[in-house]
């Protein structure tokens, strides 16, 4: 035979508590999203960029399929 404890209430949520130091550290991660969205559209362009000049010799930053 296994002895069972009863359940006991919990009191506090323990490691699953927030603060309200949630806030500014949501607003750090917003901002830091949105300068890699800016640095990747600025790299996507880039990209399109040299491949344009590269393997045609067309100045143009867009990135197209070609034939």
């Amino acid at each position: 035979m296994s002895s069972h404890r009863p359940i006991e209430p919990l009191d506090h949520l323990g490691d699953f508590t927030t603060t309200l130091r949630v806030i500014p550290i949501s607003a750090l991660a917003l901002d830091i999203g949105a300068v890699a969205a800016v640095v990747f559209a600025a790299l996507l362009r880039l990209i399109g960029l040299f491949t344009n000049l590269f393997f045609f010799p067309l100045p143009r930053d867009t990135i197209s399929a070609r034939s």
